[in-house]
């Protein structure tokens, strides 16, 4: 988002890109469960408002409790990141999801250029959408170029897909903030 507006930004590197907000949390739930997670933030929005106070929901959580995603990959993820990092807090504030719903860079994506993108894109991804972040990367203009790695939205974090995203991004980094 930031490289299509600002020009001092010298070379763009999008992994697992989420270029459509809505459509990224969407998928992320059933479709009951995303109608219910919109009633709550029209409902938290009007809390918010006559309050002044922060509300937070779980990122994760189990099958029929508030949380901002169902998905299995989403719960094997944050589990492992709950494991190994202990200062990590499973909790998003409400009015950030409603932020993130209104997030889409890929209707920006085009703007971009004349700035070099990377695009890093999982083969599997049912979080940020593979055929979304194709049909953005579509929409990039020159000069640009595309890595598809192996898995799921989650596989650039763990070999050997983050080694593949690390040293294309580092590659990409150098090739163009060189001098």
């Amino acid at each position: 988002q930031v490289g299509a507006f600002d020009r001092r930004i010298k070379a763009v590197v999008s992994q697992s890109p989420g270029v459509n907000g809505w459509e990224m949390v969407r998928a992320m739930n059933r479709a009951d469960q995303f109608h219910d997670l919109l009633e709550m933030l029209t409902q938290e929005r009007i809390r918010r408002y006559k309050e002044g106070t922060v509300k937070y929901v779980k990122i994760v959580a189990p099958e029929g409790e508030p949380s901002l995603t169902q998905d299995a990959e989403s719960r094997a993820f944050f589990a492992h990141i709950a494991e190994t990092c202990p200062t990590w807090r499973n909790e998003m504030a409400l009015h950030s999801l409603e932020k993130a719903l209104e997030y889409n860079p890929g209707a920006n994506i085009h703007l971009i250029s004349p700035t070099p993108l990377l695009m890093i894109v999982p083969t599997h991804d049912n979080i940020g959408q593979t055929d979304l972040a194709l049909g953005a990367y579509q929409r990039a203009l020159e000069p640009k170029a595309l890595l598809l790695i192996k898995g799921g939205h989650f596989a650039v974090h763990a070999d050997p897909g983050f080694s593949q995203a690390a040293e294309a991004a580092a590659g990409w980094f150098r090739r163009h903030l060189a001098g």
